[in-house]
């Protein structure tokens, strides 16, 4: 009897276990637009899986581009590895008043910290259930480790109907942070929107067109997939650390490590091109070799951990570092930067760009990253 007791109550904290964590923050709203929430989610040691509903609040079919979801842990953007969200050329439409479910894996965060994920705009559906206009942007839930209500990074809006009523933010924070820029990834013009659940395509709402229609893919690059409005100030002197492969350890999906090093000193011209000081790479180098020396190390590899590199920072009298790291997906490359202020000791901002894994490829994601980071 008491090994059919204990058997059953490891059975019952084996199933508690698989159900994850689960989440008790009210849903976000757009009123009148749309709603989302985390029902509940599963931590693992660089991701977590999230059980993730939106739900459309209009009249009208609205749509949401596979790239315009971000998923974060801890001030940290995420990559989604899942279905359909891994796949750029995706559309999700969302018939009048229903829900749709989707399971979001979310990799390369780190183990502990609130979590968010981000809907950078939605629209209203054209014909062929094409995105047509924007209707509201940065819808953010947030949640802590244990499901509690955290305050989200970003303000959920609405955008301006016709008549210029001002855009108004569902369920503001008591002091609101800036708001993130989560700029637009154009939709490839060969986009096969995913069928919603019921219902013919509502017809569209009044509301305002973008500023600036989105460029197809074939006729420019994306832009970073995230950066936010902090501008650097006069001031600022930005030491740019080596780039980082967190594939290095693997022959078949490790980048080349002469490519890596180049990465690093392009990816420094390119900051300072946009007239912001930074750190010359000698200088890096001999604070470097007195630092390691210090600690009794021999290796830069020891110094990839970020506090090494804030006192690296510290001792070559900068005020900020940026951060670089590239993550394999397959053919796909992904660059993800972060900007660190040394005073705080906080990431302010950062950006990311996803393009092939050739050296060309690179360059044209650095100088994403850097335009991001520098704001122009």
């Amino acid at each position: 009897m008491r090994r059919c007791i204990a058997t059953l109550i490891l059975m019952l904290m084996i199933a508690g276990c698989s159900r994850g964590v689960r989440v008790r923050s009210p849903h976000t709203q757009v009123p009148g637009v749309v709603s989302t929430w985390i029902r509940q989610f599963k931590a693992g040691r660089d991701r977590y899986d999230a059980l993730l509903y939106v739900r459309n609040d209009s009249a009208n079919q609205i749509a949401l581009r596979a790239p315009d979801v971000s998923c974060w842990r801890a001030n940290t953007r995420g990559t989604i590895i899942s279905k359909p969200f891994n796949n750029p050329n995706v559309v999700l439409l969302f018939n009048p008043g229903k829900a749709r479910r989707f399971k979001v894996r979310c990799s390369g965060v780190p183990r502990r910290g609130n979590l968010m994920i981000v809907l950078s705009e939605v629209f209203i559906a054209g014909p062929a259930g094409r995105p047509q206009h924007v209707v509201a942007r940065n819808v953010a839930f947030a949640t802590t480790d244990r499901g509690r209500p955290a305050q989200a990074t970003v303000v959920s809006a609405p955008v301006a109907s016709r008549s210029g009523s001002p855009p108004v933010a569902s369920s503001p924070p008591a002091s609101p942070p800036p708001a993130a820029a989560l700029p637009v990834n154009p939709l490839p013009p060969n986009a096969a929107p995913l069928s919603s659940a019921s219902g013919p395509s509502a017809a569209p709402a009044q509301t305002r067109a973008p500023a600036s229609p989105p460029k197809s893919r074939a006729s420019s690059p994306p832009p970073a997939a995230f950066s936010n409005r902090i501008r650097p100030q006069p001031g600022w002197v930005i030491a740019v650390m080596e780039v980082q492969d967190s594939n290095a350890a693997s022959r078949s999906q490790g980048v080349d490590p002469i490519l890596v090093r180049n990465l690093s000193d392009q990816l420094r011209v390119f900051v300072a091109e946009r007239g912001i000081r930074t750190v010359d790479k000698g200088s890096t180098q001999r604070a470097l070799d007195d630092l390691l020396q210090e600690m009794a190390k021999d290796s830069y590899n020891a110094c990839y951990d970020e506090s090494c590199q804030i006192e690296l920072g510290k001792a070559l009298a900068a005020s900020h570092i940026l951060r670089t790291r590239i993550t394999r997906f397959g053919s796909q490359c992904v660059l993800n930067s972060e900007l660190i202020d040394l005073r705080s000791q906080v990431s302010i901002s950062a950006a990311s760009a996803r393009g092939g894994c050739s050296p060309e490829g690179f360059l044209d994601m650095s100088e994403r990253v850097a335009q991001s980071i520098a704001g122009r």
